[in-house]
């Protein structure tokens, strides 16, 4: 004759119960992220470990809610069915992490995915009731009810995993925890709710002596094993994340660095310690008409071939001096496939890592116009703009510098000034513009007649005219 047997909880297994599924539910949020995150073999990796890890949680937690309930006979387990409920479990997670992981997530794929987690979610808790050696008949009101809080569950589980994983915000961590501790109550409310179904009769007779462990501590070590595995899931997580951001800023500074180098106004060339050329930026392309196939991976002795005959030399001495701890720079001519000349100023600058040099960087600019500019400005600076002779300053430059040169020595050289009487009747009566043809005229013959003594010729300013002879020219 059967008779109903009437069990109590023990509340602090109750709590536990509860404490197991919310850690999992933030495992799993955490979890999906990752998965998200990662491709190709890590991607299948982290599924994999997630949806066991996940899983596990979930079966722990019902596992422990059923050993919560102490029964007045001795409660021994299938240990086949324990293990189909754990594959039920495992399923069931790995289901909720592939739906979310998705890059968009339809209302009709979230209740798809929702029914296929609710039946297994339903299956495991079932499951491991038919697992207890005790007869038990259900309440139909409170299975329906379970699964449908399992449904509900599950769709709610979905979402949160979806859309809190993608939230980037700094208060992701107090979502997921809020998140959890919803998913962990929905989860708990399932099981206890299929439990109050549950009505339990007389045990089976059994021969098999597998489990003869008693359930509570039976229990503690499931909590204890669930919450290494968890703390150990969530550990790796984290380490995983500080390595994944640490590549993250890598990649980043990469692109920083590759953005520099190849939009950069300077030409850039890098080379490695044996002085092989490792890389060329667009800019030395297209400064000096080259193509990058004719030089990766080639000496740097090769680009003399493309500088001016007269400087190679130099540049190699200067190239050989600049290496060092700081960035030195110097000057070539490099010839393009045109024969146009193009000036060159070069810096050489160390590559170091961890305080060794790996290699160098040449950054090479086109000084080319602005050697030109410097040029026109500096002889402007020394000549008068309306005849170009030397100027003053020009003229006073020479006669000291000669003046030094020759100090302690018998060295002649004489001074002729020399200006045009009644210039001013010019300008006044024809206008300053035929004085300034005048002026120009007469500072050409007065070259012409010095051309034949070496003589420089200088305009001091208005109609005063200097001419200078040195080294003992002009006489006789």
């Amino acid at each position: 004759m059967d008779h109903t047997l009437h069990g109590t909880y023990d509340y602090f297994l109750v709590i536990l119960s509860y404490l197991i599924a919310v850690a999992a539910s933030y495992s799993a949020l955490d979890l999906a992220g990752r998965v998200n995150n990662s491709k190709g073999k890590n991607r299948l990796l982290w599924l994999v470990f997630g949806a066991m890890s996940m899983g596990l949680g979930i079966w722990s937690m019902h596992f422990v809610g059923m050993l919560a309930l102490t029964l007045p006979v001795k409660v021994v387990y299938d240990i086949g069915l324990v293990i189909l409920s754990v594959i039920f479990a495992i399923l069931v997670s790995a289901i909720a992490l592939l739906t979310v992981t998705r890059n968009t997530l339809e209302v009709r794929q979230i209740f798809i995915a929702g029914l296929c987690m609710a039946a297994g979610i339903s299956g495991m808790h079932y499951t491991g009731m038919e697992a207890m050696n005790v007869e038990i008949t259900y309440d139909p009101y409170y299975v329906i009810l379970s699964i449908v809080i399992a449904g509900t569950a599950s769709f709610a589980a979905l979402w949160l995993l979806f859309y809190v994983n993608r939230d980037q915000s700094r208060f992701v961590y107090l979502y997921k925890l809020g998140s959890s501790l919803i998913m962990g109550a929905a989860i708990a409310g399932m099981h206890y709710t299929g439990m109050v179904a549950a009505h339990f009769h007389s045990p089976h007779m059994t021969d098999s002596q597998e489990m003869q462990m008693g359930t509570d501590s039976l229990a503690y070590i499931i909590v204890v094993a669930t919450f290494f595995l968890l703390g150990l899931t969530l550990f790796g997580v984290f380490i995983n994340k500080r390595l994944s951001q640490k590549d993250s800023r890598i990649e980043e500074n990469e692109s920083w660095y590759h953005s520099l180098y190849e939009n950069n106004e300077y030409g850039i060339i890098s080379i490695n310690t044996s002085g092989v050329i490792l890389n060329m930026n667009p800019a030395i392309l297209k400064i000096g008409g080259l193509r990058a196939e004719d030089f990766l991976q080639q000496p740097i002795s090769k680009i003399s071939t493309i500088l001016a005959e007269d400087v190679r030399e130099n540049t190699a001495d200067w190239y050989n001096q600049s290496f060092g701890q700081t960035a030195k720079n110097f000057e070539t001519t490099l010839i393009r496939p045109g024969g146009e000349k193009v000036e060159l100023s070069v810096i050489n600058v160390p590559v170091t890592i961890q305080g060794e040099v790996v290699g160098n960087h040449l950054f090479i600019k086109d000084i080319t116009e602005e050697n030109r500019v410097k040029t026109i400005i500096k002889h402007q600076a020394d000549h008068d703009e309306l005849t170009g002779l030397p100027n003053r300053r020009k003229f006073y430059e020479l006669l000291n510098r000669t003046i030094e040169e020759n100090k302690g020595e018998t060295t002649i050289f004489a001074v002729m000034v020399l200006d045009i009487d009644r210039f001013k009747m010019i300008n006044d009566s024809l206008g300053h513009t035929y004085g300034d043809l005048f002026l120009q005229g007469v500072s050409d013959r007065i070259v012409r007649c010095a051309e034949a003594s070496q003589a420089t010729v200088a305009r001091m300013g208005g109609d005063e005219f200097t001419v200078f002879f040195q080294n003992g020219s002009g006489r006789g």
